[in-house]
């Protein structure tokens, strides 16, 4: 029957014929909520009555009908969550030299979320949000052996803390994480039986026992 848009400072004037009507709004103003349908009347002296406020605040006065807009109620923003920091990774041999050849998995779970090759010289460096992760070594550098998994976490500054070394050598310093690997020919010394060394004293005992025994016989050939 009528429809207008409000203006700011301006009351809207319309001209009514006697009877019931309804105020609908299609559309609020950004920010507000829509209200819902009020139903008015208008007698034959332009007099407004609200017949059904339907939960808003709706107010006639003589042959004025003044409807309230409610704001929109303001949803607090979600915390933000903690973002990635840089965390810093150095493979090292036992002189404490970056070295090459590591094919290294970060994880978190059984998910890999990060995986490099390490370079002779170079830190490698990640981003990575706050939380546990594991440090796989894939494939150990020739002559090498491969670090078995090292748990460690990361928090909202990045600073890194080892939870599980697991039998290697692993150092966290701020915000790196530094891992080294053993040579596997000194793991191979290591287990190696000293067969040398035995065989040279079962040698030198048994010489002493024949020099004895040859020194007794020429004696009694002698009495």
């Amino acid at each position: 029957m009528a429809s207008w848009v409000s203006e700011a400072g301006k009351t809207h004037t319309l001209k009514l014929k006697p009877g019931h009507y309804i105020f609908h709004e299609a559309v609020a103003p950004g920010g507000y909520l829509a209200v819902t349908d009020i139903h008015f009347s208008v007698d034959e002296t332009g007099q407004v009555t609200v017949t059904n406020v339907n939960g808003n605040t709706a107010v006639a006065e003589g042959n004025k009908l003044t409807v309230t807009d409610q704001t929109k109620p303001v949803t607090p923003p979600s915390p933000e969550e903690p973002g990635a920091q840089e965390v810093h990774f150095s493979k090292v041999n036992v002189g404490g030299e970056e070295i090459a050849g590591a094919e290294i998995h970060i994880k978190q779970d059984d998910t890999v979320v990060a995986s490099w090759v390490s370079e002779a010289g170079k830190t490698h460096t990640l981003k990575l949000k706050p939380g546990h992760y594991i440090f796989h070594e894939a494939v150990a550098p020739g002559g090498y052996l491969a670090v078995t998994d090292i748990h460690f976490s990361v928090d909202e500054t990045g600073q890194v803390t080892v939870t599980n070394v697991n039998g290697n050598t692993a150092v966290a310093e701020g915000n790196k994480l530094t891992v080294t690997d053993q040579s596997a020919d000194k793991d191979k010394q290591d287990k190696l039986p000293n067969t040398g060394e035995t065989t040279g004293t079962y040698l030198s005992i048994l010489g002493m026992i024949t020099a004895v025994f040859a020194s007794l016989l020429y004696r009694s050939k002698k009495k």
